[in-house]
């Protein structure tokens, strides 16, 4: 009896439940506390960008968040707006104004909602 108490006790503890802590599925996610620390590929972009204006917002596109990161050089010509998924891949990128490079990414920026500002300098 006691033999098998023990094993059934090892079995449920080697076999039992139990939440998955992975920082990578945090991040894959989104469930990160402050995107702009949190998010590596979005720290690296903040920390390189030497242009005058930088804006990156956080939104909601298709149920998933994206963040949308806008740049502008030469400001007379208008901005960049780069569209990117959680993980930091690039969903698309448009110009503004005389720049427009990707008119359906346009259309794709402009379906974002639940915008809200992270970063404005």
């Amino acid at each position: 009896m006691k033999r098998t108490l023990a094993g059934l006790l090892l079995f449920s503890t080697l076999f039992s439940c139990h939440k998955e802590s992975s920082v990578f599925g945090s991040i894959a996610n989104c469930q990160v506390a402050n995107p702009l620390l949190d998010l590596p590929w979005l720290k690296r972009i903040i920390n390189e960008q030497s242009v005058p204006y930088l804006q990156i917002e956080q939104g909601q596109y298709q149920q998933k968040t994206v963040y949308i990161v806008s740049t502008c050089g030469l400001c007379f010509a208008g901005g960049i707006a780069t569209v990117y998924q959680c993980d930091g891949a690039e969903i698309c990128h448009t110009g503004t104004y005389i720049l427009e490079p990707n008119p359906s990414c346009r259309q794709l920026n402009e379906a974002i909602t639940d915008r809200k500002v992270l970063l404005s300098r």
